[in-house]
């Protein structure tokens, strides 16, 4: 499988309804280029949504990381470590009915 994207090598990977209600989705943190964030389309595709849903934070080096609606929401919320850069810590949301994450401090995880 290839995405386009030849430097980049994934550190973390995890799966479940991160944006899908019902669908396995995939979202893996990366070393050297952005992250992944494939949404299951329902048909054995995928689309990366990554970027416009504002995960893909392209410059750190993800190591490992963890799914769970950690604001009770209702919503899969992403925290991940990254090699000699600041943690990560996104909840989703929605605006205008698009999936979104937005990144907050993680400095409370020290």
């Amino acid at each position: 499988m290839h995405f386009g994207r030849s430097n980049a090598g994934g550190r973390g990977v995890a799966v479940g309804p991160i944006v899908s209600s019902d669908r396995s989705d995939i979202f893996c943190d990366n070393e050297n280029g952005p992250n992944f964030l494939f949404k299951n389309n329902g048909d054995g595709t995928f689309t990366d949504i990554a970027a416009q849903a504002g995960i893909d934070d392209p410059h750190q080096h993800g190591r490992g990381l963890a799914l769970a609606d950690f604001n009770r929401d209702g919503k899969v919320d992403v925290v991940y470590g990254n090699w000699m850069g600041p943690h990560r810590f996104y909840l989703q949301t929605s605006v205008n009915g698009r999936v979104q994450f937005r990144v907050r401090s993680c400095d409370y995880f020290i």
